[in-house]
């Protein structure tokens, strides 16, 4: 209920703030900023951090972002993968995602 003295624009911009921030803060605990959900989370936020830093140079934030880009590349065909051999989840959990990179890294250094 509206209190005396409040006028409906104020009350909608309250509600539409709340509304926002909920969820902005549902995303966050959801998405990008997850370690469960976001395996690149220390890449993106590296990019976030210099991006913010440098708003007006993104210049000095390129190897920030293409290392942001091959870390989401390569989680992208680890599930493809996982996808055609039928293992479920297709993102692996945090714990096994470590030896999933030093594996890649080993197979890298063979090739």
């Amino acid at each position: 209920m509206l209190e005396s003295g409040t006028n409906m624009e104020e009350y909608k911009m309250s509600e539409l703030e709340r509304s926002n921030q909920r969820r902005i803060k549902n995303r966050q605990a959801t998405e990008f900023n997850n370690d469960a959900n976001n395996p690149c989370s220390k890449e993106h936020k590296m990019a976030n951090e210099c991006s913010t830093n440098n708003f007006q140079d993104r210049e000095k934030c390129k190897a920030y972002f293409a290392n942001y880009r091959a870390c989401m590349e390569f989680w992208t065909n680890i599930k493809a993968e996982r996808r055609r051999e039928r293992i479920r989840p297709l993102l692996p959990p945090p714990e096994e995602r470590e030896q999933i990179l030093q594996d890649a890294r080993n197979k890298a250094k063979l090739s």
